[in-house]
């Protein structure tokens, strides 16, 4: 935002906006697609990720990192360069590193700069949640205008910046289909339900800091995550509130009205999932080219071949292995060769330490949320429903929503008793008017005065 400081010189400053307002919309819209040049697709995401990396570092400074982060980014990348010796195809070992170095890159960067108590923080989350609800509204609506009145004018709303789903075409929803899903601004309908569940995560975690928002928030997004119909996001909400309800800590009042409202909802939506077959996708275990055969079935088979002819992991974006095995699919279109579960990603590019790497996230989250009880864990516990239901997890989008986690995690953490904070000028003398504003006396005023959001 832009201000006037008031003084003898007129001034203009920019606010923090690119952390209060630009980090939270563009995950909203993290998919948006500005360029397309062959297979390079220039996201909204990638963008806004290397800018948020640069603002963070020049604005906020970087601590030095622990030598244990330092010592376990070093030993990742020589590890992959030392793998990347025996890949065949050196530009997509070239791409996938690079991608694997910007995710080292932010998560470095966003767990030592200098803003666990910067207030713009919390005004971000604000923003976020606005965003989210909004995104989450479009899904509901088209939703509902998909199967109730086989409407689909509301279908591929992003035109020409639309995203690719499966198969490198934009997702459009069949009008031929039994149930017609939706997906607003993302790729697919399964991408629309981790996210959503994402917010629901991060919204009840910062609860305490704006009741109201972050409540409506939650039951937005959570029923927007069951209305995409896929079984990412009629499970994703479900367990993310099973978490709040049982394990973090809040007021007895508001976790009975979340266990009332959330046990009807859910109960309803799995009562319905259930009567529309969604749940029966879980008898497709073995069932080569549907959507839980590639996020389970499959990976799980990979892994435990690829482990025992390469622990140490595969070369990074080397699919020649995966392509070969009969029990991947070979559409018309291309080999489905990318492995739709991150977790298992991890241990087929990293073997014997891909496993290391994945238990010790799963110990952390397990930690926070079973024992300290604390809200982080439930954010934690939304990105490894992300990370088991998508192959993406290095890419730009998904880094940059790592990022923001890692952010408000800190914030939250390091903000005990949360509550709402609003400062009123007192009467007695006790402040004074000066040339830059309400200040007390013996104080220096503020270098420039501040925005708070009413909610």
């Amino acid at each position: 935002m832009i201000g006037v400081a008031r003084s003898t010189n007129v001034k203009l400053y920019f606010e923090h906006w690119p952390l209060v307002w630009l980090w939270p919309i563009s995950l909203g819209l993290m998919q948006l697609t500005l360029l397309r040049i062959d297979d390079f697709h220039l996201t909204l995401a990638v963008v806004i990720c290397h800018l948020m990396q640069l603002h963070l570092v020049m604005l906020y400074w970087v601590r030095r990192p622990p030598e244990v982060q330092i010592a376990v980014t070093l030993g990742v990348v020589l590890y992959t360069l030392v793998l990347g010796l025996f890949a065949q195809d050196a530009a997509e070992f070239g791409q996938s590193l690079a991608q694997v170095l910007n995710l080292a890159a932010m998560v470095l960067i966003c767990l030592n700069a200098r803003l666990e108590r910067r207030d713009e923080i919390r005004r971000s989350i604000g923003i976020f949640c606005v965003v989210a609800a909004a995104a989450g509204l479009f899904i509901i609506a088209q939703a509902l205008a998909f199967n109730l009145w086989r409407d689909f004018q509301l279908a591929n709303l992003l035109g020409p910046f639309a995203p690719l789903g499966p198969g490198d075409e934009v997702y459009e929803p069949s009008p031929l289909a039994a149930l017609p899903r939706a997906n607003g601004f993302y790729s697919e309908p399964s991408v629309a339900g981790w996210f959503m569940s994402f917010a629901v995560a991060l919204a009840l975690a910062a609860r305490r800091l704006y009741p109201m928002l972050t409540t409506l928030t939650a039951a937005i997004c959570g029923l927007a995550a069951m209305a995409t119909l896929s079984l990412t996001g009629v499970l994703g909400p479900a367990i993310v509130l099973a978490g709040y309800v049982l394990f973090v800590r809040d007021r007895l009042g508001v976790k009975l009205f979340w266990l009332v409202l959330a046990g009807s909802g859910v109960g309803f939506a799995i009562h319905y999932a259930h009567q529309l077959g969604i749940l029966a996708r879980f008898e497709n275990f073995d069932l080569p080219g549907t959507s839980i055969y590639f996020r389970l079935t499959a990976p799980y088979t990979l892994i435990t071949e690829s482990l025992a002819r390469f622990p140490l992991g595969y070369p990074l974006g080397q699919t020649d292995f995966i392509a070969s095995r009969d029990y991947y699919i070979n559409w018309e279109n291309g080999s489905q060769t990318n492995i739709d579960n991150t977790l298992f990603t991890i241990v087929f590019y990293f073997g014997l330490l891909g496993i290391v790497f994945n238990a010790t996230y799963l110990l952390q989250a397990a930690r926070y949320l079973l024992l300290k009880r604390h809200a982080v864990g439930l954010i934690m516990l939304s990105l490894l429903i992300g990370l088991a239901t998508t192959g993406a997890g290095w890419a730009h989008h998904f880094v940059l929503m790592i990022g923001y986690a890692i952010v408000v995690g800190r914030y939250l953490r390091a903000e005990p008793s949360i509550a709402p904070r609003v400062t009123r000028p007192r009467l007695g003398g006790l402040i004074q008017l000066r040339s830059g504003g309400w200040t007390a006396p013996g104080r220096q005023p503020a270098a420039r005065p501040r925005v708070v959001w009413p909610w």
